[in-house]
């Protein structure tokens, strides 16, 4: 439920027991909707807005994560059926788990609250769960991510995005090119990233393989160094491989 609507205008008739509204404008705040719809085999509703905040249009659970202004298109039909579009700009994206690890890890503090030029995707809702699909969002500089994720009744999420990041941000991140994100398109550097867990506690599976891949290239560097390292200097080296695995995952 939106709050703070105000109805515009407002046209409705009737005929022969079924109701059509012909058209219908709402106002909250800044924000605009446009409703039309009947009760015809069990009714149907179409709705387009514009100018609208997150925490408004989205479910508290989801609006927790995101910030922005939000417009798009919404039919719902019998059944409790739903399908749109949606998009949302000047946003930013907070409190992810995925994304406080990039902070972590890049020491980069911005991930945890990070700007999003735009995020675009469609969704549905039939019989059960949310499906959000051809979903593209992108921090201009930083990360851009595509994909799609199902979202059941309970919370319960499962889904793969595409994660792309600058090789500028993985230069900081040992192994994270030869081992991770491998694949170069459209200016970034990008790997799948499995979705779990539930929208109270999301889970994904880029957190464990980043540290893995940056475990094994110190070590690998370690190996090199002991390789390359005179017998009487191997006590140091040892001692500057432990200092440099204790950097990174302290």
């Amino acid at each position: 439920m939106i709050a703070g609507v105000e109805i515009e205008s407002f046209s409705l008739r009737a005929n022969r027991g079924d109701l059509f509204l012909t058209s219908a404008r709402l106002r909250s705040g800044s924000g605009r909707i446009e409703a039309a719809g009947d009760t015809l085999d069990g009714g149907s509703l179409e709705l387009d807005w514009r100018d609208l905040p997150a925490e408004k249009i989205l479910p508290a659970k989801w609006a927790a994560y995101l910030a922005g202004t939000t417009a798009g298109h919404l039919q719902l039909g019998g059944a409790g059926s739903v399908d749109g579009t949606a998009t949302l700009t000047d946003g930013r994206a907070v409190g992810l788990p995925a994304l406080a690890a990039l902070a972590d890890f890049t020491k980069n503090p911005t991930f945890r609250n990070l700007p999003v030029q735009e995020i675009r995707a469609e969704f549905s809702r039939k019989g059960g769960g949310w499906e959000i699909r051809a979903i593209s969002a992108e921090s201009k500089g930083l990360l851009k991510v595509e994909g799609g994720l199902n979202v059941a009744d309970d919370g319960a999420l499962e889904g793969t995005l595409q994660v792309g990041l600058t090789s500028q941000t993985l230069q900081w991140l040992p192994g994270s090119q030869e081992r991770v994100f491998t694949t170069a398109r459209d200016g970034y550097l990008w790997t799948p990233v499995r979705l779990g867990g539930s929208l109270q506690k999301p889970a994904e599976d880029l957190t464990p393989r980043l540290a893995s891949a940056m475990g094994s290239a110190v070590i690998e560097s370690g190996a090199s160094l002991l390789k390359e390292t005179p017998a009487k200097t191997v006590e140091g080296a040892v001692e500057g491989a432990k200092s440099l695995i204790d950097a990174f995952f302290r």
